[in-house]
């Protein structure tokens, strides 16, 4: 098997995902990595929107009123964008082992 690098293009916590799921799951064909370099390029994606959410806030000013950031939008569809790309390669979340925790925090009591 060859040894493979991740596109340069994806910047650290991309590229050790990309990483991770290549030597993991032996992922080598054209089609996989063609799938898992759009899996990887929607994680990043969400990453920059997360950002955005964080500096912006979830609402942004609009005239008079103010609407939901538009990164809102761009995380939710590239998180689907990636959870799709991964149920085509046949991973899970468990399996993908994402950086950071994803979803809701545990209920406090």
């Amino acid at each position: 098997m060859t040894t493979l690098k991740a596109p340069s293009r994806f910047k650290n916590e991309a590229r050790r995902l990309w990483i991770s799921l290549v030597t993991e799951h032996g992922l080598e064909g054209h089609t996989e990595l063609l799938i898992l370099d759009t899996a990887v390029e929607c994680f990043e994606r969400m990453r920059e929107a997360q950002k955005l959410i964080r500096e912006q806030g979830v609402s942004v000013p609009h005239g008079e009123s103010v609407k939901q950031n538009p990164a809102c939008l761009v995380e939710k569809d590239s998180r689907k964008g990636m959870l799709d790309a991964l149920k085509a390669l046949d991973l899970t979340l468990d399996d993908a082992e994402l950086p950071v925790q994803m979803g809701r925090p545990p209920r406090s009591r």
